[in-house]
């Protein structure tokens, strides 16, 4: 139970890291994409990170990325970036997987 109170303002705060650092690795997604597969890029919607960012291009580029599209591109660098993105995101879901678990608990004492 004390473990639960030591650990929340520092899951939280890596919370917000992750989650700037995945602003940061999306936007240099969507970088990469529109100089080098301006196709795939009109395709997932022409997606930014705030200006053009729908609910319908978070769902393609997600799709994209969670059923590893990017496969067929043939080029190493972006499939190599999109392998990162994906790890990424899998951190990301299990670090909130473990905040909301040490959120229970906390709540819960």
């Amino acid at each position: 139970m004390y473990i639960c109170v030591l650990a929340m303002p520092y899951l939280f705060i890596l919370l917000i890291l992750l989650a700037l650092g995945g602003i940061l690795i999306n936007r240099s997604l969507y970088g990469k994409l529109k100089s080098t597969h301006p196709d795939v890029y009109k395709t997932l919607g022409e997606p930014t990170i705030f200006l053009n960012n729908s609910i319908k291009n978070s769902l393609l580029v997600n799709k994209f990325i969670w059923k590893r599209q990017y496969l067929k591109l043939r080029d190493k660098k972006t499939v190599r970036f999109c392998d990162l993105v994906l790890i990424y995101s899998i951190v990301i879901w299990i670090m909130l997987i473990v905040f909301i678990a040490v959120t229970i608990c906390f709540i819960s004492r």
